[in-house]
């Protein structure tokens, strides 16, 4: 178990709440943008309610993040019950991110690698099936985990929320790291590389820019995945294995927990970058980000929002 005098000093949680007031900022206005835009009647795609489930995912985390925010810098007092219910929607929306993100990484690959098979396979009731799917499984495993292993006392005074010294369940560690990521992240890299391999293959058949486009989502798809995941998945278990091997080695233990909390900061950020994946994927959110910038440069707000109320939904079909 970590040594509790080695946890992060009073001044570096300080740091760490600040850094995540810019998350919780940008998240909410880009992902606020992508609801609008996505509610809006149109052509319902595969891609579209994937994106659509993304975004729930990341307004749900936003909503919680200054809960978050005031655990670090302060004794809990609304009771573990919320802390568990805090915490587990944190790594639900991580989880349902991961999983989502690897379907459309799965979806893109069928359409793009066996054309003439995804008309028979994939469709968007399909698409919204697995989503539900996706939001019921993750959900039934963090409750089922956080019960049996995120036991905070209610008698205990003056604990704080995400503050855990307690060691987790290695069924809950192999879960998390293998089947929550590890295996994920062989799916996204091998969807994304065959596509991308495929499209640029096929570059001289297709309409001008229209691969360029699919390679720049895919791509960004990928990049998101790793970035804001496998640093926390390597600092989970590095503070798992050092809860368990270090012998209060307080040197050690401290530096494990600052790299797990940059880790989880990192991971928290996919709320904005999911809002680069909706750029690439969706002509709607790109006209709605650059809309104003345009009025600005052009003077001309009426025609904008004329162009924009036009525009479709322009989901990468191959």
């Amino acid at each position: 178990m970590v040594n509790k005098t080695c946890n992060l000093t009073t001044e570096m949680w300080i740091v760490r709440s600040v850094m995540y007031i810019p998350v919780f900022v940008i998240g909410l206005i880009l992902n606020t943008i992508a609801l609008g835009v996505f509610c809006r009647k149109g052509r319902r795609t595969e891609t579209k309610i994937y994106m659509t489930s993304l975004v729930i995912s990341d307004i749900l985390l936003l909503f919680f993040l200054p809960f978050k925010i005031y655990s670090y810098n302060h004794e809990w007092t609304l009771g573990p019950d919320m802390c568990r219910l805090l915490v587990s929607v944190y790594y639900v929306n991580m989880y349902v991110s991961i999983l989502t993100i690897t379907a459309i990484s799965i979806d893109r690959y069928i359409a793009i690698k066996h054309p003439f098979r995804a008309k028979s396979i994939r469709s968007p009731l399909e698409a919204g099936v697995l989503c539900i799917l996706i939001w019921i499984t993750v959900c039934t495993l963090s409750a089922v985990f956080y019960k049996h292993s995120f036991r905070y006392h209610a008698n205990s005074a003056g604990f704080k929320c995400f503050q855990k010294d307690e060691v987790f369940y290695t069924p809950f560690v192999f879960v998390t790291e293998i089947v929550g990521f590890v295996l994920p992240l062989i799916a996204v890299i091998y969807c994304s590389a065959q596509s991308v391999y495929t499209l640029l293959k096929n570059q001289h058949i297709s309409p001008q820019g229209e691969n360029s486009r699919s390679i720049r989502m895919l791509v960004t798809n990928a990049v998101v995945f790793v970035v804001c995941f496998t640093p926390f998945h390597i600092g989970f278990l590095l503070k798992f294995l050092v809860q368990i091997y270090s012998n209060d080695n307080c040197s050690l233990d401290q530096k494990v927990i600052t790299f797990f909390h940059a880790a989880d900061w990192i991971a928290s950020t996919n709320c904005c970058l999911d809002a680069v994946f909706y750029y690439f994927a969706a002509k709607e959110f790109r006209d709605s980000v650059l809309s104003p910038v345009q009025n600005n440069a052009q003077g001309n707000t009426q025609r904008d929002t004329q162009t924009f109320q036009m525009s479709s939904m322009s989901v990468l079909e191959t």
